[in-house]
């Protein structure tokens, strides 16, 4: 939906109303403490609107890449729901580089949350220079005895890969090389299979060694609840939902790809 949006919300909009943004970029900003520029509120509408044929199927999305901390912590398809940040130093336009202990809580918890299922849930997240150490979580939960994240385990060739109680995999990079890109695993619904993509290429399917139960912990980004497996790359954006597609990761890809958030 669109709606005129005035300056009510101290965006320096012109005079004032003469942008059209769409209702969801408007109860985005509205959340913010820090209000964008008119420029990156047109790059923050531009993204929202490219998310729009997948919004259903996104139950958490956030943009680091952003030009205020707090804001990086919204929801952007619920505002009303903002993450903590505990021990992360937040780089404006970039996004959080992890750091030992540090972590973003979503506050969202895969057991209880009422639309995620365990043949439903995906992970996603857009990550640069995450660093050769064999066990290295990108997002995920862990409650002791199930675990569920994105992790770099290793070296070999690009596949997915999991481990004892996964519910979620992802990939090995050769020993030099770093992972960089959008990364989204799923379950294959109904199925004991993983499914990853980086950026718009699909990795493939593996059969899940485990597929006992939802993990009963909060899900963080950087780090793993539970665990201290910290990705101490950058991450610039993150996501997680349910049913995705090629052509949904497709679209992920291309609204953040194609709508960066810069100064000015």
């Amino acid at each position: 939906m669109i709606s005129k949006f005035g300056a009510g919300l101290g965006l320096g909009l012109g005079s004032g109303g003469g942008s059209l943004l769409l209702t969801e970029t408007k109860a985005y900003i509205a959340a913010m403490t820090i209000k964008p520029t008119a420029n990156q509120a047109k790059a923050i509408n531009a993204r929202i609107k490219g998310l729009l044929p997948v919004w259903s199927k996104l139950v958490r999305m956030y943009f680091f890449d952003i030009h205020n901390e707090q804001a990086a912590r919204i929801n952007v398809v619920n505002p009303t729901l903002i993450a903590t940040n505990t021990n992360l130093s937040h780089t404006v336009y970039v996004g959080y580089p992890g750091a030992s202990g540090g972590f973003i809580d979503t506050g969202l918890n895969a057991s209880t949350d009422a639309t995620i299922t365990l043949d439903s849930i995906h992970l996603g997240a857009w990550v640069t220079d995450v660093p050769n150490i064999a066990t290295t979580y990108l997002l995920g939960a862990f409650d002791g005895t199930n675990m569920l994240g994105i992790r770099r385990t290793g070296t070999g060739t690009v596949k997915p890969s999991v481990a004892l109680n996964c519910l979620l995999g992802v990939m090995r990079e050769p020993a030099s090389g770093t992972i960089d890109g959008h990364i989204v695993a799923t379950r294959i619904t109904g199925g004991n299979s993983i499914k990853v993509w980086q950026n718009k290429t699909d990795l493939g399917a593996i059969a899940d060694q485990s597929k006992t139960a939802e993990v009963n912990g909060n899900i963080y980004i950087c780090n793993v609840n539970g665990a201290n497996w910290p990705n101490t790359g950058q991450t610039k954006i993150a996501h997680i939902g349910i049913n995705i597609l090629q052509a949904d990761v497709d679209i992920i890809y291309d609204a953040i790809n194609n709508n960066p958030i810069t100064a000015g």
